[in-house]
């Protein structure tokens, strides 16, 4: 009996809730690197002509540029994504967004 009174003593702790303009600001940010990302993607495939002239590639070679770029992506997108699930590092995000823009 004593151990059910001191639990009904204990406050209620309520969840934390972001403010819609944090969670807005949050999901622009995602939004606008997505968009980012798949303009570079884009961009790299648009320049295959010139790329195939400038540098004297065959068709094949074009092919395994593409391979090696979309097949880097679909291997380093989800194991990043597992290893930010397990270890979340939200400041990250702050340190690591100036790289991928300045190489741009």
């Amino acid at each position: 009996m004593a151990l059910a009174q001191s639990n009904a003593a204990a406050p209620a702790m309520a969840p934390a809730i972001a403010p819609a303009g944090a969670a807005m600001g949050i999901l622009t940010a995602l939004s606008l690197s997505h968009m980012c990302n798949d303009m570079v993607q884009s961009v790299a495939q648009a320049m295959y002509p010139t790329f195939r002239d400038l540098y004297g590639l065959s068709f094949l070679q074009l092919g395994l540029v593409t391979l090696a770029f979309q097949g880097t992506a679909s291997i380093l997108q989800p194991l990043v994504g597992y290893l930010t699930d397990r270890r979340p590092t939200p400041c990250l995000g702050r340190r690591a967004s100036p790289g991928p823009i300045a190489g741009s």
